[in-house]
């Protein structure tokens, strides 16, 4: 697939979901997208679709504070590009020209129940509605920032849609219920507001945390390592094989739920066990996404939300091989391959500040703790049906099978 049919796509599918997402958060409303020279009855609602109605990925109140305290919220934890370009363009809509910037709007006829008019009763306060829109990707769902008029950020509302989404949003709710009875340090999670249900959706409101009201620059060094570390201990650490690990018993049970969609990563992990079966590894905790636009440094802590990938009994160091490949991805735009064998080189070095094993074994401790992290994230891939998206990275077979392959040849 070309980049330029990859772009196409996104934009029909990022088109289509307007529509969707707003019959969802404004059921049995009337909503209209028109351009924003358009008059609106003074009953409806504006909002403002940014950049346009064709490649739509914000949807923002047309009130000036409000537009400017959404684009702030949604920048959290994004790249120095990101936000740096964000300053002005807050500056715009704080000052009410964002009609001027942007020609699309969709105005909103409110019903009587819609997610608005739902957790503003909750919460007991009136609140505007801003919505990012994402492309397209199994675990899609709309995450939906609360602003008051004074464009205050009051939280963050995830609606789980479909089988896949409602059951991250349920293990997001007692991962953070987890860290709220750890009483983490290094690491400040969100904290939940209200987790119920509305309609046919699961809604879990999280309170901001100090970067959704500011912009953060990127957490790094010592901070970022202390937060992980603490992280892969909060449950605790054990030790064992690897053979008989809950780990590895889960990892080969999910590859072999998949039948021949599995086979493949099956088949080469099935020569791991041979050799590395009875080798004792440390079992912890890991936040699941821990990326470049999941945290931000807030004083002596590490600021982190999207915890709905949280596991346990995971080999720890998981986080700082996931920080790396997504930041070669997404930051550095190394190919995908590329990206997969510069972290699992650079496994030992990422993986010292963690406890992996004895001195004299931690080369290989740590190729196998990385070989070890391919098969996990292949296999979430696999079991959320990722690889039947358009996007090159959601094919695991395509790009991670064949570094864990050569890792698991290394190693044996």
């Amino acid at each position: 697939m070309t980049g330029a049919r990859s772009r196409e796509q996104d934009a029909t599918g990022r088109s289509g979901y307007l529509h969707e997402v707003a019959s969802l958060l404004w059921p049995e409303s009337t909503v209209m997208v028109t351009g924003t020279r358009g008059t609106a009855a003074p009953e409806c609602d504006q909002y403002l679709i940014l950049p346009h109605a064709r490649h739509p990925r914000l949807i923002v109140p047309r009130h000036g504070p409000a537009a400017a305290a959404a684009i702030a919220g949604f920048n959290a934890g994004r790249s120095r590009r990101a936000r740096l370009i964000s300053g002005p363009l807050r500056a715009v809509l704080r000052h009410g020209a964002g009609s001027l910037m942007f020609r699309d709007q969709m105005l909103v006829r409110p019903a009587d129940d819609t997610l608005q008019s739902h957790l503003s009763g909750l919460l007991g306060q009136e609140l505007l509605l801003a919505v990012q829109l994402s492309p397209p990707r199994a675990n899609r769902k709309p995450v939906v920032q609360l602003l008051d008029k004074r464009g205050t950020i009051i939280g963050f509302a995830k609606v789980g849609v479909n089988e896949l989404t409602r059951r991250l949003i349920r293990h997001e709710a007692a991962a953070l219920e987890t860290l709220r009875k750890a009483g983490t340090t290094a690491v400040t999670p969100p904290s939940v507001w209200h987790f119920g249900h509305w309609r046919d959706t699961d809604i879990l409101v999280l309170r901001p945390l100090p970067s959704w009201n500011q912009v953060s620059g990127l957490a790094t060094g010592p901070l970022l390592r202390a937060a992980m570390t603490e992280v892969a201990g909060i449950s605790g650490v054990t030790r064992g094989p690897l053979a008989s690990s809950a780990f590895w018993l889960r990892v080969c049970a999910g590859l072999d739920a998949l039948g021949e969609r599995g086979a493949s990563f099956r088949k080469v992990l099935g020569k791991l066990v041979e050799s590395d079966g009875h080798t004792v590894l440390g079992f912890g905790s890991w936040h699941g996404d821990w990326t470049r636009t999941n945290v931000a440094p807030h004083g002596d802590s590490v600021l982190a939300w999207d915890w709905e990938r949280f596991g346990t009994d995971v080999p720890i160091g998981f986080d700082a091989l996931h920080y790396d490949l997504l930041s070669s991805i997404t930051v550095r735009h190394r190919p995908l391959d590329e990206a997969v064998a510069r972290t699992v080189a650079s496994a030992e070095r990422l993986l010292a500040p963690f406890d992996v094993g004895e001195a004299r074994h931690r080369s290989r401790l740590s190729l196998l703790t990385a070989a070890l992290y391919l098969a996990e994230l292949a296999g979430r891939y696999l079991h959320d049906r990722q690889d039947e998206t358009s996007m090159v990275i959601s094919d695991p077979e395509r790009w991670m099978l064949p570094g864990l392959a050569a890792v698991i040849g290394d190693l044996t």
